[in-house]
Protein backbone atom coordinates (compact mmCIF):
# COMPACT_ATOMS: atom_id res chain seq x y z
CA UNK A 1 0.00 0.00 0.00
CA UNK A 2 1.50 3.24 -1.00
CA UNK A 3 1.02 6.69 0.57
CA UNK A 4 0.70 10.21 -1.30
CA UNK A 5 1.95 13.48 0.21
CA UNK A 6 0.60 16.62 -0.22
CA UNK A 7 3.52 19.66 -0.96
CA UNK A 8 3.00 21.96 1.56
CA UNK A 9 3.79 25.34 0.32
CA UNK A 10 4.42 28.68 2.33
CA UNK A 11 3.07 32.16 1.07
CA UNK A 12 4.90 33.59 -1.36
CA UNK A 13 6.26 37.48 -1.36
CA UNK A 14 2.96 38.40 -3.76
CA UNK A 15 0.54 37.03 -2.22
CA UNK A 16 1.75 38.69 1.35
CA UNK A 17 1.70 41.92 -0.53
CA UNK A 18 -1.71 41.44 -1.75
CA UNK A 19 -2.78 40.47 1.58
CA UNK A 20 -0.86 43.91 3.06
CA UNK A 21 -2.55 45.96 0.52
CA UNK A 22 -6.42 44.04 1.06
CA UNK A 23 -5.73 45.01 4.60
CA UNK A 24 -4.93 48.49 4.58
CA UNK A 25 -7.92 49.52 2.38
CA UNK A 26 -10.05 47.89 4.91
CA UNK A 27 -8.33 49.91 7.61
CA UNK A 28 -8.43 53.49 6.01
CA UNK A 29 -12.07 52.57 5.25
CA UNK A 30 -12.76 51.89 9.07
CA UNK A 31 -10.80 55.16 9.67
CA UNK A 32 -12.53 57.11 7.05
CA UNK A 33 -16.19 56.49 8.54
CA UNK A 34 -14.93 56.79 11.98
CA UNK A 35 -13.10 60.68 11.01
CA UNK A 36 -16.72 61.06 9.09
CA UNK A 37 -18.85 60.21 12.30
CA UNK A 38 -16.51 62.15 14.34
CA UNK A 39 -16.46 64.85 12.34
CA UNK A 40 -20.44 64.96 11.46
CA UNK A 41 -20.62 64.76 15.68
CA UNK A 42 -18.39 67.88 16.01
CA UNK A 43 -20.39 69.91 13.30
CA UNK A 44 -23.81 68.70 14.76
CA UNK A 45 -22.47 70.00 18.24
CA UNK A 46 -21.23 73.97 16.86
CA UNK A 47 -24.38 73.85 15.45
CA UNK A 48 -26.57 72.85 18.77
CA UNK A 49 -24.10 75.19 20.49
CA UNK A 50 -24.88 78.40 17.99
CA UNK A 51 -28.61 77.82 18.00
CA UNK A 52 -28.83 77.57 21.50
CA UNK A 53 -27.22 80.92 21.85
CA UNK A 54 -29.03 82.31 19.52
CA UNK A 55 -31.94 80.99 20.96
CA UNK A 56 -31.56 82.45 24.54
CA UNK A 57 -31.05 86.27 22.79
CA UNK A 58 -34.23 85.67 20.88
CA UNK A 59 -36.27 84.50 24.22
CA UNK A 60 -34.94 87.75 26.08
CA UNK A 61 -36.13 89.84 23.10
CA UNK A 62 -39.30 88.16 22.66
CA UNK A 63 -40.00 88.21 26.53
CA UNK A 64 -39.66 92.20 27.42
CA UNK A 65 -41.62 92.39 23.62
CA UNK A 66 -44.45 90.36 24.63
CA UNK A 67 -45.05 92.62 27.81
CA UNK A 68 -45.15 96.17 26.09
CA UNK A 69 -47.56 98.31 27.07
CA UNK A 70 -48.86 97.02 29.90
CA UNK A 71 -50.03 100.00 31.89
CA UNK A 72 -51.66 98.90 35.40
CA UNK A 73 -54.77 101.87 35.09
CA UNK A 74 -55.69 100.77 31.82
CA UNK A 75 -57.73 97.53 33.62
CA UNK A 76 -59.16 99.73 36.55
CA UNK A 77 -61.02 101.79 33.89
CA UNK A 78 -63.92 100.28 31.89
CA UNK A 79 -65.82 101.14 29.93
CA UNK A 80 -62.74 102.98 27.71
CA UNK A 81 -63.54 107.00 28.16
CA UNK A 82 -62.13 109.43 25.71
CA UNK A 83 -59.74 110.21 28.42
CA UNK A 84 -58.65 106.84 27.85
CA UNK A 85 -58.50 106.82 24.37
CA UNK A 86 -56.43 110.13 23.99
CA UNK A 87 -54.15 108.74 26.29
CA UNK A 88 -53.85 105.80 24.93
CA UNK A 89 -53.42 107.20 21.28
CA UNK A 90 -50.21 105.76 19.15
CA UNK A 91 -49.07 104.09 22.08
CA UNK A 92 -48.39 107.36 24.15
CA UNK A 93 -49.32 107.82 27.75
CA UNK A 94 -50.01 111.68 27.68
CA UNK A 95 -50.68 111.10 31.79
CA UNK A 96 -46.84 110.74 32.84
CA UNK A 97 -44.30 113.54 33.04
CA UNK A 98 -42.61 112.08 30.02
CA UNK A 99 -44.70 110.08 27.31
CA UNK A 100 -43.32 107.13 26.80
CA UNK A 101 -43.84 105.08 24.27
CA UNK A 102 -44.89 100.89 23.77
CA UNK A 103 -42.05 100.04 21.33
CA UNK A 104 -39.65 102.80 19.33
CA UNK A 105 -37.49 102.22 16.92
CA UNK A 106 -33.99 103.44 16.25
CA UNK A 107 -33.03 105.20 13.25
CA UNK A 108 -32.56 101.39 11.58
CA UNK A 109 -34.34 98.72 11.71
CA UNK A 110 -31.81 97.23 14.44
CA UNK A 111 -32.25 98.75 17.54
CA UNK A 112 -35.49 99.32 19.40
CA UNK A 113 -36.61 100.06 23.38
CA UNK A 114 -39.67 98.09 24.98
CA UNK A 115 -41.48 99.87 27.62
CA UNK A 116 -44.26 98.68 30.24
CA UNK A 117 -45.20 99.01 33.75
CA UNK A 118 -43.18 96.13 35.46
CA UNK A 119 -43.95 96.69 38.59
CA UNK A 120 -47.81 97.53 38.15
CA UNK A 121 -47.20 100.62 39.76
CA UNK A 122 -49.90 102.47 37.08
CA UNK A 123 -46.59 104.83 35.78
CA UNK A 124 -43.34 104.19 33.83
CA UNK A 125 -40.40 104.91 35.25
CA UNK A 126 -37.00 105.31 33.24
CA UNK A 127 -35.88 101.78 34.65
CA UNK A 128 -38.60 100.00 32.90
CA UNK A 129 -37.28 100.94 29.67
CA UNK A 130 -35.72 97.90 28.03
CA UNK A 131 -33.66 98.50 24.61
CA UNK A 132 -31.68 96.13 22.42
CA UNK A 133 -29.56 96.81 19.47
CA UNK A 134 -27.29 95.36 16.87
CA UNK A 135 -23.69 97.00 17.50
CA UNK A 136 -19.92 95.09 17.31
CA UNK A 137 -21.12 92.32 15.78
CA UNK A 138 -23.76 91.15 18.59
CA UNK A 139 -26.71 92.46 20.30
CA UNK A 140 -26.50 94.56 22.94
CA UNK A 141 -29.27 95.43 25.77
CA UNK A 142 -29.59 97.80 28.41
CA UNK A 143 -32.31 99.32 31.23
CA UNK A 144 -33.01 102.76 31.43
CA UNK A 145 -29.87 104.92 31.07
CA UNK A 146 -27.90 102.08 31.70
CA UNK A 147 -24.72 101.03 29.54
CA UNK A 148 -25.64 98.26 26.70
CA UNK A 149 -24.07 94.87 27.16
CA UNK A 150 -24.39 91.98 25.10
CA UNK A 151 -26.78 89.48 25.36
CA UNK A 152 -24.68 86.60 23.60
CA UNK A 153 -20.88 86.30 24.50
CA UNK A 154 -18.90 88.14 22.10
CA UNK A 155 -15.53 85.76 21.98
CA UNK A 156 -18.23 82.99 21.13
CA UNK A 157 -21.30 84.22 18.50
CA UNK A 158 -20.73 86.85 16.19
CA UNK A 159 -23.98 88.13 15.50
CA UNK A 160 -24.43 89.18 11.63
CA UNK A 161 -27.91 90.52 11.50
CA UNK A 162 -30.44 91.63 13.59
CA UNK A 163 -33.87 93.26 11.86
CA UNK A 164 -37.37 93.84 13.26
CA UNK A 165 -40.13 94.39 11.13
CA UNK A 166 -43.68 96.03 12.15
CA UNK A 167 -46.69 94.18 11.54
CA UNK A 168 -49.00 95.46 13.05
CA UNK A 169 -52.60 95.43 12.10
CA UNK A 170 -54.91 98.11 12.68
CA UNK A 171 -58.46 97.54 13.22
CA UNK A 172 -61.15 100.30 12.84
CA UNK A 173 -63.77 99.35 15.43
CA UNK A 174 -67.45 100.82 16.57
CA UNK A 175 -68.69 99.97 20.00
CA UNK A 176 -71.57 102.17 21.72
CA UNK A 177 -68.49 104.21 23.07
CA UNK A 178 -68.07 105.10 19.61
CA UNK A 179 -65.81 104.67 16.77
CA UNK A 180 -62.42 103.93 17.86
CA UNK A 181 -58.86 102.22 16.01
CA UNK A 182 -57.35 98.99 17.91
CA UNK A 183 -53.68 97.86 17.04
CA UNK A 184 -52.77 94.94 17.15
CA UNK A 185 -48.96 95.34 17.72
CA UNK A 186 -46.87 92.32 16.32
CA UNK A 187 -43.38 91.69 14.89
CA UNK A 188 -41.12 89.68 12.91
CA UNK A 189 -37.64 89.53 14.22
CA UNK A 190 -34.71 87.74 13.14
CA UNK A 191 -31.19 87.54 13.86
CA UNK A 192 -28.57 85.78 12.20
CA UNK A 193 -24.63 84.50 13.36
CA UNK A 194 -21.87 82.42 13.49
CA UNK A 195 -19.10 81.06 15.88
CA UNK A 196 -16.32 82.49 15.95
CA UNK A 197 -13.88 79.82 15.65
CA UNK A 198 -15.42 78.52 13.03
CA UNK A 199 -17.45 81.09 10.65
CA UNK A 200 -19.14 78.02 8.18
CA UNK A 201 -20.94 77.56 11.16
CA UNK A 202 -24.16 80.22 10.54
CA UNK A 203 -27.81 79.66 11.50
CA UNK A 204 -30.62 82.24 11.46
CA UNK A 205 -33.79 82.03 13.18
CA UNK A 206 -36.77 83.88 13.10
CA UNK A 207 -40.10 84.57 15.02
CA UNK A 208 -43.42 86.44 14.75
CA UNK A 209 -44.06 87.89 18.17
CA UNK A 210 -47.56 89.27 19.29
CA UNK A 211 -47.71 91.85 21.80
CA UNK A 212 -50.68 91.07 24.72
CA UNK A 213 -51.51 94.78 24.69
CA UNK A 214 -53.22 96.07 21.89
CA UNK A 215 -53.17 100.04 21.03
CA UNK A 216 -56.33 101.84 21.05
CA UNK A 217 -56.60 105.35 19.85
Amino acid sequence: MSMKFSRQRGVGLVELMISLVIGMIVIAGALSMVSSTFGANASQMKMSRLNNELRMAMSSITRDMRRAGYHNWRVSRDPLDSTDRANLSDGVYTDNPQPVRDITFGTTADSIEVSYDENADSAHATTETYGFIFEDNTIKTWIGTATPSAIVDPSVIKITDFTITDLSQVLPTTTTSGAFDVTLPMYSISITGSLVKDPTVVRTIQETVRLRNVVVS
